[in-house]
């Protein structure tokens, strides 16, 4: 992210600019219905239920008579992180602190009905499910959590509301699907203000300076040309005189001005959340069977594009709100490919192995477009206050953080392996494993505290119960996923970490360690007719 210099300019912005850090965290499913999730979600080639409409939507060309399933998954996130910060005027060893989230619950659910087309078997399906998302809160008190600064909470996720999907059987070995998934995205953020000890006895020395003399911009005037030494005020409007032209000087002197309004923002809160209320996209499958107990599978979803509408609320460190602001942005969810096999080496155990590719390079960076400059009425009324020359004041306000701002991200494509293994202990009893890796797209030059990402191993273990002669399929899965050991960025490592903890010419650093594990239990009822 483009960087400004200046006594709190760069402060400013770490806060209000970096709104769009939301969007920083992994974007993945933890899987969906209960059959899938227990094969660590290896469905492509044989996605034969419901889910097919996002595993597979050829798959759905396989089921044989109309069902209905409906079921959640109960996900219990527990993410620790420790953050320390340094700049030239302050430090901060962190401790860890634990998320203190809610239990996370992403219902799904479909209705399949087979049927012929053309005299070959089709199916139409509707499914409902989230595909992916999370949400973290952390202690917001800054001196128990210096992270609180980056992030004390952040949320990200979409739900498809309908995804409607039709398969057709072209050949005795050749299924094809395609599908539209119509939905909605949420995403936001909520961190404390920092201020480093330069800019508040910058505001400090204002302020008395201010009674002493009498006159704010003599004080001012006093601070930048004296550093702080109060010298003869008909020096001091000597000074002033004869810098009026000069714009670097002018520059300085307004900052000088308007620290005790930066000051007040000390602990301050910052509160984003964004909402894309209708985006849609695509999946298009196939399988193909080599022989009756071997099948190969692909699945193409497409990009979702998207446009969040911003709304930023800023408060100061008293509690009291002091702006609010409306915006827009564009974070397309990309795309994926994934491919797998499915094998029967005899007719009680089920294998497959799949692989996930995910476009992430297409999150390379992102604009955020506000409708007025940030803090513009709460700098302007408040230098005009002080006596500062309208039009000057005016200027200052609308330049000082202003109304957009791009933002760099560089993630990086992934690939995901995933195998899953089923064995029919009875007719009626099935048990389930599953294991996938997935490796973080995000580098540690944009990491950071709102979504402490890592590389990530999965294991799950399940059953699938067939009630009153297989009428009723009922379908459970424990999913535990961790962090392949502690995250660490180090000092200096992360620009979107650094600004969080001072501006450019004071030199911010910060190092983060982050761990943690996922509980995820999945319960699937089905209903076949």
């Amino acid at each position: 992210m483009r960087r400004k210099s200046g006594l709190w300019v760069g402060v400013l912005l770490a806060f209000f600019l970096s709104s769009g850090v939301v969007w920083a965290g992994n974007v993945d499913t933890y899987g969906i219905g209960a059959k899938a999730t227990a094969l660590g979600g290896a469905f492509t080639a044989r996605a034969d239920d419901f889910s097919a409409a996002y595993y597979n939507p050829a798959g759905l060309a396989q089921i044989e008579r109309p069902q209905v399933s409906l079921g959640a998954a109960f996900v219990d996130a527990a993410v620790s992180a420790e953050v320390d910060y340094k700049n030239d005027y302050d430090y901060r060893d962190g401790k860890y602190v634990k998320d203190d989230t809610h239990l996370l619950v992403y219902p799904h659910g479909g209705v399949v009905y087979p049927f012929k087309l053309f005299g070959k078997k089709a199916t139409f399906a509707v499914a409902t499910y989230v595909p992916y998302g999370l949400w973290l809160r952390w202690e917001p008190d800054p001196n128990v959590n210096a992270a609180a600064y980056n992030t004390y909470e952040s949320w990200y996720y979409r739900v498809v509301n309908a995804a409607p999907t039709l398969a057709i059987q072209l050949t005795d070995k050749l299924y094809v699907g395609f599908g539209l998934t119509f939905g909605s995205s949420h995403s936001g953020v909520k961190r404390r203000i920092y201020q480093s000890p330069r800019t508040l006895a910058t505001a400090t020395g204002f302020q008395l300076l201010s009674g002493i003399i009498g006159n704010p911009t003599l004080a001012a005037v006093s601070i930048v040309a004296t550093n702080g030494t109060v010298t003869n005020p008909t020096t001091l409007q000597t000074i002033l005189l004869n810098n009026a032209n000069n714009p670097a000087f002018l520059e300085a002197l307004i900052k000088v001005q308007a620290s005790p309004l930066v000051a007040n923002l000390k602990d301050g809160k910052m509160k984003t959340s964004a909402v894309d209320d209708f985006n849609w996209s695509w999946n298009v499958g196939l399988i193909y069977k080599i022989r009756d107990n071997l099948q190969i599978g692909l699945c193409y979803r497409g990009l979702t594009k998207t446009r969040f509408w911003v709304r930023t609320h800023i408060y100061d460190g008293e509690g009291n709100r002091v702006d609010s602001v409306k915006g827009h942005t564009w974070v397309d969810h990309p795309d994926q490919l994934q491919v797998g096999i499915y094998w029967r080496p005899f007719k009680k155990l089920h294998l497959e192995f799949d692989v996930t590719w995910t476009n992430w390079q297409r999150i390379d960076h992102y604009k955020v477009e506000w409708n007025h400059p940030l803090l513009y009425d709460y700098f302007y009324e408040g230098l005009v206050k002080e006596g500062v020359d309208p039009k000057l004041a005016r200027e200052f306000a609308r330049n000082a953080i202003g109304d957009k701002e791009d933002f760099k991200r560089h993630w990086r494509n992934t690939v995901q392996y995933r195998v899953g293994v089923e064995y029919e202990l009875f007719d009626w009893l099935a048990l389930r494993a599953g294991y996938y890796y997935d490796p973080t797209p995000i580098p540690e030059e944009t990491a950071d505290a709102t979504w402490p990402d890592t590389d990530k191993r999965t294991f799950a273990l399940g059953t699938g119960l067939k009630l009153f002669g297989g009428k009723l399929i009922v379908d459970t899965t424990y999913q535990f996923t961790m962090t392949d050991g502690r995250r660490i960025i180090g000092w200096g490592d992360s620009i979107n970490l650094d600004e969080a903890y001072g501006s450019e010419d004071e030199h911010p650093e910060a190092k983060m360690v982050g761990r943690g594990y996922v509980h995820n239990i999945t319960v699937t009822l089905t209903y076949v007719f």
